[in-house]
């Protein structure tokens, strides 16, 4: 900042020169930081989508195993009930034969 002396003839032309060469500099700089501040933005969003779709496919694949699996369990809970099944008949008529 320009202190004025008494005996100093003070241009105000020279202060609203520097103050627009600052603010231009200032808004020149501004634009650069908004430009790259958007593009860091953008970038970020489609990390996120990516990451977002990683997620659906993942638990698509977790829910396709989880199905798989439960089949198969129940196919051998169901050949088990069928052994239980005859075994038990196969007592039933033991002890109706004697």
């Amino acid at each position: 900042m320009d202190v004025v002396w008494k005996d100093t003839p003070m241009d105000p032309l020279d202060n609203s020169t520097k103050l627009s060469q600052f603010a231009c500099a200032y808004a020149s700089a501004t634009i650069d930081k908004a430009v790259e501040v958007k593009q860091l933005v953008r970038e970020k969003e489609e990390k996120i989508q990516q990451l977002e779709q990683q997620l659906v496919e993942e638990r698509q694949s977790v829910e396709h195993q989880l199905k798989a699996q439960m089949a198969q369990l129940q196919q051998s809970f169901d050949k088990l009930k069928l052994q239980y099944q005859a075994k038990t008949s196969a007592k039933y008529i033991q002890i109706q034969q004697l």
